[in-house]
């Protein structure tokens, strides 16, 4: 399996109604509302918080999914290799028991209630330069309700090379000033939960 490139932003929501407004002028129709959670594990015998790795098993609705992330790659927005794998949903808690004993450490759930939006036929007039360079039917933009630690927006493309990702990159900030969205967070929701938790 080929990892692929996973190119995004995440930010604080300050004003959400205004966002659902953008998103609506925009044609960005919402696809899913979905309930996730996720366990992310520790490594036995090395430290991914020193490697920028990730390693989790994420339950949505009735699915479940175990993504690896790689370490971030350099540019102003986040962006990483991926490698997701889907699992039947029943096992889940199969998969945490076996990584357990093989010496992995679960660490507490991030819980969130996750609506995504896309744009899949494109509305923009030929005259709007600005819209008309933005690839909307490959971006993803979500809210998320997250728990403990409040409301936030990502913006999203998933692409195969190193020049795709670089495109994505400049599309993901004009995207974020067409929704209205300033307040960025560098920060995983783990990594807040953690230090929330008083566990980081």
């Amino acid at each position: 399996m080929s990892p692929t490139l996973e190119v995004e932003q995440k930010y604080h929501i300050l004003d959400e109604p205004k966002l659902r407004n953008r998103l609506a002028d925009l044609a960005l129709v919402r696809v899913a509302i979905e309930t996730q959670s996720d366990i992310y594990f520790r490594h036995p015998c090395r430290d991914f918080r020193q490697t920028d790795e990730a390693f989790r098993i994420r339950q949505i609705n009735s699915k479940a999914v175990v993504t690896y992330k790689g370490p971030r790659l350099p540019g102003t927005v986040k962006m990483r290799p991926e490698m997701e794998l889907s699992i039947e949903a029943g096992e889940s808690d199969q998969w945490t028991n076996m990584l357990i004993c093989l010496g992995f450490q679960p660490l507490p759930a991030v819980k969130k209630r996750r609506e995504v939006y896309r744009c899949p036929v494109p509305n923009w007039k030929e005259s709007d330069a600005t819209q008309a360079c933005l690839p909307w039917q490959n971006v993803s933009v979500t809210v998320d309700d997250v728990e403990q630690l409040g409301a936030f927006a990502e913006i999203e493309f998933v692409v195969n090379t190193s020049a795709q990702a670089l495109e994505a990159q400049r599309h993901v900030g004009q995207i974020g000033e067409l929704l209205g969205l300033s307040q960025i967070q560098s920060r995983s929701y783990l990594s807040q939960l953690l230090t929330l938790l008083g566990l980081e």
